[in-house]
């Protein structure tokens, strides 16, 4: 099941709902981020996705939170943790 949502560019994102987790599509990723889909697929190993994915793969939002902190350059909890603090 398809469902869309608005996105943050004007246009419609199409994510799919299964089992009450949002997924997002490799290739609508690529298309919000402005990257090539290999680009993508490589880091998925390093985020411990280890099924073989494709530009039309979907993927679960949390991977795909991970992947847009990383390609902006916003640190993520893993690397907010281990960050030491300012006292």
């Amino acid at each position: 099941m398809f469902m869309t949502f608005p996105g943050g560019d004007g246009g419609d994102s199409i994510r799919s709902r299964t089992s009450s987790k949002l997924k997002i599509r490799v290739s609508e990723l690529c298309r919000e981020l402005e990257v090539k889909s290999s680009v993508i697929l490589d880091m998925l190993p390093d985020l411990g996705v280890t099924e073989k994915k494709t530009h039309s793969s979907s993927l679960d939002e949390g991977v795909a939170e991970k992947i847009r902190r990383r390609l902006t350059g916003q640190p993520d909890e893993e690397q907010r943790a281990a960050a030491p603090e300012d006292e």
